[in-house]
């Protein structure tokens, strides 16, 4: 089950990553996702399904796992903490959330035109 999860959770990262270029209303959707997510970090001050995926490994709740750091250093950044993990995905779900609203904004404007 906690493979289960983790292949949830880097499906969830993908479309997150990625959504931006699904045609329209697909900027629109991943803008009300992003915003979703997070407004679901502040919240809970975590992440849901890094949380089920130690519960499904038998971890403490207290013993630390962290998702976004663990992916970045399996791709080659080895040296990212969890400072810079965070900073690296509040950072880029801007710059992806930025993106939606440029194109969202564009496909309003030439459907006045």
């Amino acid at each position: 089950m906690a493979t289960l999860v983790y292949v949830l959770h880097v499906a969830v990262f993908a479309y997150g990553a990625l959504g931006w270029m699904l045609p329209m209303p697909g900027p629109a959707i991943h803008l009300v996702f992003l915003l979703a997510v997070r407004y679901h970090w502040h919240v809970t001050g975590g992440c849901v399904l890094t949380e089920w995926e130690k519960h499904f490994l038998g971890m403490p709740a207290e013993e630390e796992r962290h998702f976004t750091r663990n992916l970045l250093r399996s791709i080659g950044l080895q040296h990212i903490d969890d400072q810079g993990a965070y900073k690296a995905l509040t950072a880029g779900l801007g710059a992806l959330a930025a993106m939606d609203t440029v194109f969202i904004a564009s496909a309003l404007i030439d459907a006045l035109n």
